[in-house]
């Protein structure tokens, strides 16, 4: 996992120091299982105002990171097609308070602002996306987290397959021939929509190119070709999907890896920053069969791998490991409603169910009023 470990001495300052939850704010029953403790957050009207929760993930451990580096990254996650430029967005700790059942309100803000170059920590809470300088107000323009919600490359693969199968089966026997067996039609799929492994003769030149050597373990044996950004995905970055698709299907965009590797990497479980000397970001704990990865890629890696694919991968990946869900789907509408006849009976809320959960949340905004 990325570690920066170059801090700037904060100043005192008691959101930044002592507000290291996320207070009042309900993260989905996903986010809370595996962890999440930062999220991040725009105003689209000012502060005061309502926020938009956009994202989130996980510090403390192994995985710390800074201010600049949670910007830039920032910039790749937000869903336009030209990424922004770290410099126009800063950062500023904040405290918000539920308006109504999952809608929440700006109540204050930290006085330091943390700038595109700030070699802060993150530490754990909730962050406002603002403009650069001391005086700069929430950021108002339009931040463009990605939707619909970003599949993982294994999770897009599947979808793509089963989409096809259903169009053959309803489709004139003459466009699929009922002779021909399954497996054999999902290979046909598969080839002609460039989805798994990557061709033979991508393969064998990446053996040749990256010396029959893992870049991510440096195993020699046991090695499988991929595609550092999928093929499949390609229609996402733009509406000519399938010759997108061919476009990706391309010596540069293919590496080989440790076979071992293969399922945690199509499930976007570690990507890798190059703009931090191809540093490899673990996202989620890989399988215990996994080897272990080095920090960074090979030096042999570095010199012949397209920094360009791996910067669509880190996007895709941030996009797939930051989206935090919602906890309004947690909980249906009759569950949020029984909660207003025991705040009835229970009006101090004594009762030990107001202190965690949907039930707190719910006291919660009852209390603001």
């Amino acid at each position: 996992m990325p570690v920066d470990s170059e801090v700037d001495a904060a100043q005192a300052d008691p959101i930044l120091e002592t507000s290291n939850s996320l207070g009042s704010f309900l993260l989905s029953q996903s986010a809370q299982d595996f962890g999440i403790n930062v999220v991040f957050c725009t105003m689209p009207n000012g502060a005061p105002g309502p926020v938009v929760v956009h994202g989130g993930f996980q510090v403390g451990g192994d995985f710390t990171i800074s201010a600049s580096k949670f910007i830039r990254w920032l910039c790749l996650y937000d869903g336009r097609k030209t990424p922004l430029p770290s410099s126009s967005l800063a950062l500023r700790k904040l405290e918000i308070v539920p308006s109504d059942p999952f809608q929440y309100w700006f109540a204050r803000q930290s006085e330091n602002v943390l700038e595109h170059d700030s070699t802060v920590l993150i530490q754990p809470g909730i962050y406002g996306l603002y403009n650069p300088g001391q005086d700069g107000k929430p950021y108002q323009k339009a931040f463009e987290p990605p939707e619909p919600i970003t599949r993982s490359f294994i999770e897009l693969e599947d979808i793509i397959l089963q989409e096809q199968l259903e169009d053959r089966a309803t489709s004139p026997t003459a466009e699929l021939p009922g002779s021909l067996p399954e497996p054999s039609v999902v290979s046909t799929i598969k080839k002609e929509q460039f989805i798994g492994a990557s061709a033979d003769h991508l393969v064998a030149d990446a053996l040749i190119r990256y010396e029959h050597c893992c870049p991510f373990t440096g195993r020699t044996r046991n090695l499988r070709g991929i595609h550092i950004f999928a093929p499949v995905a390609g229609g996402y970055e733009d509406k000519r999907a399938h010759s997108n698709r061919k476009t990706f299907a391309s010596p540069e965009n293919t590496i080989i890896m440790s076979a071992d590797l293969v399922d945690a990497f199509w499930e976007n479980f570690f990507s890798v920053d190059m703009e931090d000397g191809a540093r490899i970001v673990t996202f989620r704990p890989l399988p215990e069969n996994a080897p272990k990865l080095f920090t960074h890629l090979s030096p042999r890696a570095r010199e012949i791998t397209d920094a360009k694919m791996w910067t669509l991968n880190l996007r895709w990946s941030l996009r797939v490991n930051w989206d935090i869900g919602d906890a309004r789907f947690d909980y249906p509408d009759e569950d949020i409603e029984d909660y207003f006849p025991l705040a009835e009976k229970d009006p101090f809320f004594t009762h030990e169910r107001w202190k965690h959960g949907i039930a707190k949340h719910f006291r919660d905004v009852m209390e603001t009023y």
